[in-house]
């Protein structure tokens, strides 16, 4: 076992093993029918489906404005991705009706059983606060605390580190010390610098100091020359993972890391949780697309209709759960099927601000509908990417698709091009920029 928050782990599971929960019977929720899921949704809210009203609710009007008074509580954060981190304070109805019956499906959907097998999880680095503050608080990004909290559950054996320490020799050595590994929870850029075995090397030679903190094998390991010892960590690694499900997010992946992925992972878990709405949907490892859990009511923000009901096959996402009515997720969804609802694999984030440049607003997203839909641009990314890998800019006032070279192939290549993804509007490519520092290698930008 190896944990860099020993205290954090242990409250949560006290918190965890204080309340009891009712295990959902998750192997049926991919069979059932809308009215179905409609009946277990609405008895899980205690709201109907007839009545959903065409108001929303802000994430900012339920964050926590102070923690003056909170005591003995979680407290989940988001990452601040589109703005400051907003706080919010989970309830024992949410932790219960939500929270721990979606973390449980997901993670016993992935192989995990009570008692079994051992977990590797990452998370990302933690802000200021985060941890067991003095009131017994516990304050966390939700994805940390949505794994803690699966790792409560089940109490597995298991190693939880931080992304950039994914390739330290002392934790690889840990993982590699583990009886046997069944699921491996991470994003899939860790997972990608597992897979390369160049970027795999990096990480190794930055920690090279931590030897002494290493077992025996990696030790004899690392009297080879750096390139063989590489070369063996890395079948090592690979030969210890192979029969874990890696459970990440499939979302906003380039063509070129889903291929490196699906070289080395054999089997594998989609999974949709977000800080105010706790876990919302996942594959159950049956396939890339995510079945929405019947634990909430989803609605379509376009024509406030649940997704049951819409006729619509995408829009922006509104949930309703036993507490609030219609919040706002900040994402888009493509929707699969009603019977139950079935999202395509891709959640699409909502424009959000990135910079200004000549007076034009520069906005990054995967689903722009203000003057012309784009619909996926995660995919259109995806559609040229074998000839041309620089930033892609969509001037809606000038109906231009503008990029930094290639702009001919381009236009031929998105021509040629059929998927999921839409761009509403007739739009000529052509060659330029805009300066714009923030970068994200999936992100594609909106000019208005």
């Amino acid at each position: 076992m190896m944990d860099f928050d020993r205290k954090v782990q242990e409250r949560i599971r006290e918190i965890a093993h204080a309340v009891s929960f009712k295990r959902p019977e998750w192997r049926e929720w991919p069979h059932l029918s809308a009215e179905e899921f409609e009946e277990l949704a609405g008895k899980n809210t205690g709201r109907d489906f007839d009545e959903v009203p065409n108001t929303t609710a802000n994430p900012a009007s339920f964050a926590l404005k102070s923690l003056e008074g909170v005591e003995n509580s979680v407290i989940l954060h988001t990452s601040g991705t589109s703005g400051s981190p907003k706080y919010y304070l989970l309830s024992r109805d949410m932790l219960v009706k939500n929270w721990m019956p979606g973390m449980y499906a997901i993670f016993n959907s992935a192989g995990l059983e009570k008692g079994g097998g051992g977990t590797v999880i990452f998370v990302a680095g933690r802000r200021e606060g985060d941890g067991v503050d003095e009131n017994g608080n516990v304050a966390l990004l939700s994805s940390e605390f949505s794994q803690r909290l699966a790792l409560a559950m089940f109490d597995a054996d298991y190693v939880i580190s931080t992304y950039p320490n994914s390739r330290r020799l002392d934790v690889l050595s840990a993982i590699l010390e583990m009886e046997r590994v069944d699921v491996v929870s991470a994003p899939a850029s860790t997972i990608a610098r597992w897979a390369d075995i160049n970027l795999l090397a990096k990480g190794l030679k930055a920690s090279l100091a931590v030897r002494s903190e290493i077992g025996e094998d990696l030790r004899r390991i690392l009297k080879l020359t750096f390139e063989k010892a590489v070369k063996e960590i890395h079948a090592m690694l690979w030969d210890k993972i192979k029969n874990a499900t890696f459970i990440f997010s499939f979302s906003s992946l380039t063509k070129k890391r889903w291929e490196l992925i699906n070289r080395f992972v054999k089997k594998k878990c989609n999974l949709y949780v977000s800080s105010e709405i706790g876990p919302f949907a996942s594959s159950l490892c049956l396939g890339d697309n995510l079945f929405v859990f019947p634990l909430n009511i989803p609605v379509f923000r376009e024509d406030f209709k649940p997704l049951t009901r819409t006729k619509r096959y995408y829009g922006e996402l509104l949930v309703c759960n036993a507490e609030r009515i219609n919040i706002e997720t900040g994402d888009a969804v493509i929707l699969e099927s009603k019977n139950p609802p079935t999202l395509y694999r891709e959640i699409l984030r909502m424009p959000i601000k990135v910079g200004e440049d000549r007076g034009r607003e520069i906005y990054a997203g995967g689903y722009w509908r203000e003057g012309c839909e784009i619909l996926n641009s995660y995919e259109i990314r995806n559609a040229i990417a074998e000839i041309y890998d620089g930033r892609i800019f969509f001037d809606i006032r000038e109906r231009k698709i503008i990029v930094e070279s290639n702009a001919v192939e381009v236009e031929r290549a998105l021509k040629k091009a059929r998927g999921k993804f839409r761009i509403g509007c007739e739009f000529r490519v052509a060659e330029g920029s805009f300066d714009v520092r923030a970068k994200r290698e999936w992100w594609v930008y909106f000019v208005v």
